[in-house]
């Protein structure tokens, strides 16, 4: 679904992105960039999911939603998309579109 493929393609970006790359994103400052990189050393496949950007990094749900807003590849019709299906998990936890 096109959901899921904004989701992926965010975490491809996150686990691949040089540290000037992740500072460019909004609520990833030099301090987390420098443990997401630390990190990837450990497990390339770092970012799997949503939930990843909350346990591995501790961003709350408002800097994530911040984070795939600001995020250049989403256009209006994906950011439509995304809040319609992906808030509604991010808020309560369950997905209600399956």
């Amino acid at each position: 679904s096109t959901q899921r493929s904004i989701v992926q393609e965010c975490m491809n970006f996150l686990n691949s992105a040089n540290k000037e790359q992740l500072k460019s994103l909004k609520g990833i400052g030099e301090k987390r960039a420098n443990y997401i990189i630390k990190l990837r050393e450990h497990s390339p496949e770092l970012f799997k999911g949503i939930d990843d950007l909350r346990d591995v990094i501790g961003m709350n749900k408002r800097e994530v939603l911040t984070l795939y807003c600001m995020h250049t590849f989403i256009d209006i019709i994906d950011i439509y998309i995304w809040l319609v299906y992906t808030v509604p998990v991010l808020l309560t936890g369950t997905c209600t579109t399956e």
